[in-house]
């Protein structure tokens, strides 16, 4: 009998936050996918949430009161003035603009009172910056992980409140609720089609229209914390407790493909064959095989991470 052959190292770049040794300042750092080379791409300031440009160019990331655009060895392109206490860096799908929140929380790490962010959007050249959500209305529970999503066309965003999801219009400001609460420690995930919102609904994984209705229930996945679509919308991934499960979206075919302690983030290769997910409360991510058949591989941890992969 032949071995089968083992499944090639993952490829691309993850970028991530930490902080200094002396605890003063944050940094942002790069390493390949295989755990190698770690790289730290900025030097002066305080930077944190770094986000991949869609066409996985470029790197956004909070610099103090902007959003700086860097290369990927650190080389500043660009700087975007931001609005307030920041976190939740996104890019819009077709790369026209950022999302953020900014935060108005008394008790920011437990958020405590979570009706306390605003959504902001900006064009990425600085213009047209505008709120996206009312003043105070989005619920920030699960603070490691986007309160939000953007719709795949970028022309619309979903977002947590505690009356429930809405959805907005970025160019006319319109909102939708979707109805009633949906568990706020469930961010909502807009499915790669732009036909179905992934979320949680009391204590259930649920899939919906974006306007609602035609609502059917992930069967098992109860209680789940982070879900995200696969790239081709024919699977989610989600935790639930101390594991890590994908399953097709009506729940049926689950495979745990991890266990232990997964956190943020919960990221999909651009293939889908494979899962970034942080473990061990944050000392380390480890890329995971979306079928479950091949060894976690462990690489260096920290936090808001994210996958060129």
């Amino acid at each position: 009998m032949v071995a089968a052959a083992p499944p090639p190292a993952p490829s691309g770049l993850v970028v991530f936050d930490d902080v200094s040794l002396d605890g003063q300042r944050t940094f942002v750092f790069r390493e390949r996918a295989d755990g190698s080379r770690v790289v730290r791409i900025t030097r002066k300031g305080n930077w944190w949430w770094p986000v991949w440009s869609p066409d996985a160019r470029l790197v956004a990331a909070f610099d103090g009161p902007r959003i700086g655009v860097l290369t990927p060895d650190g080389r500043v392109v660009r700087q975007v003035r931001t609005i307030g206490s920041t976190a939740y860096l996104t890019w819009s799908p077709d790369g026209r603009w950022f999302a953020y929140v900014a935060e108005h929380c008394d008790s920011p790490a437990s958020h405590e009172d979570p009706a306390c962010g605003t959504l902001w959007v900006v064009r990425v050249d600085g213009r047209g910056q505008r709120r996206a959500s009312r003043e105070g209305a989005v619920a920030l529970v699960y603070s490691f992980e986007k309160p939000y999503d953007w719709s795949p066309d970028g022309r619309r965003l979903v977002y947590a409140t505690i009356e429930g999801l809405v959805v907005v219009d970025v160019l006319s400001a319109r909102r939708h609720l979707l109805g009633p609460s949906a568990h706020l420690e469930t961010v909502p995930d807009w499915s790669p089609d732009g036909t179905r919102l992934l979320y949680g609904h009391g204590s259930e994984l649920v899939t919906s229209a974006p306007d609602g209705s035609g609502r059917r229930l992930v069967r098992g996945a109860h209680d789940a914390l982070l879900a995200a679509w696969s790239p081709d919308g024919r699977r989610i991934a989600y935790i639930q407790g101390p594991h890590v499960f994908v399953a097709r979206p009506d729940g049926s075919a689950r495979v745990r493909i991890a266990g232990g302690l997964p956190e943020s983030p919960l990221v999909w290769s651009r293939d889908g064959t494979r899962l970034l997910v942080g473990m061990g409360g944050g000392d380390r991510f480890e890329i995971l095989a979306a079928d479950g058949r091949a060894r976690p591989r462990r690489i260096r941890g920290g936090d808001n991470g994210d996958w060129n992969g």
